[in-house]
């Protein structure tokens, strides 16, 4: 439905267990972005990962939230 209404969406995959090709597959049906951040640390090893992920997605993205 968001493909057909021209929505992209903006995955994250985080930690080792993220099914990657899950998250790539919907970003490319959408039209949207996939962000991979890997695992194998505790979470505040990924919180300067993860502000990059946002702070990209913030500064190329009009966002729509939805419900």
């Amino acid at each position: 439905i968001a493909a057909e209404k021209g929505y992209p969406i903006v995955t994250i995959s985080l930690g080792a267990a993220a099914d990657t090709s899950l998250m790539q597959q919907i970003a490319d049906m959408t039209g949207g972005v996939h962000f991979n951040i890997p695992g194998g640390a505790d979470v505040f090893s990924y919180r300067d990962q993860l502000i990059a992920v946002f702070r990209r997605i913030a500064d190329d993205r009009p966002l729509v939230l939805v419900k």
